[in-house]
């Protein structure tokens, strides 16, 4: 059983929060990510306008993999004024991109484990 938690999410762009095609995207929510993520290949499907990072940024996988990301974008998640700054590398899953501990502490996200089922979120 999969036990990682994952958010389906519709966001905008700084550069266009009003567009009437809304995006979305599956995120993996990670409370040992660093960084928000968001995965390359996904950013240009979306078309989404990159920025270049101030430093370039070493990437660290889970299973010792890493890669290096010099790009990023900040995106407005479902209704949130406040955006979310991405860092955009490559990911090897299926899924969008990583909400990591600056959205984790942003949105004072809880996380419920119980019988190791499934972990259910809650935000205050």
């Amino acid at each position: 059983m999969d036990s990682r938690l994952f958010a389906s999410l519709s966001f905008s762009t700084l550069h266009d929060p009003q567009a009437t095609t809304p995006f979305s995207a599956t995120f993996l929510i990670d409370s040992g990510a660093t960084h928000n993520i968001l995965s390359g290949a996904f950013a240009a499907r979306a078309g989404l306008a990159l920025t270049d990072s101030v430093a370039v940024r070493t990437i660290s996988g889970f299973d010792g993999s890493g890669s290096q990301a010099s790009q990023e974008v900040d995106l407005i998640l479902d209704q949130d004024p406040n955006p979310s700054t991405f860092i955009i590398t490559t990911l090897k899953d299926s899924y969008d991109g990583i909400l990591g501990m600056p959205w984790i502490k942003q949105h004072s996200v809880v996380f419920h484990m119980r019988d190791n089922a499934k972990s259910s979120l809650q935000r205050y």
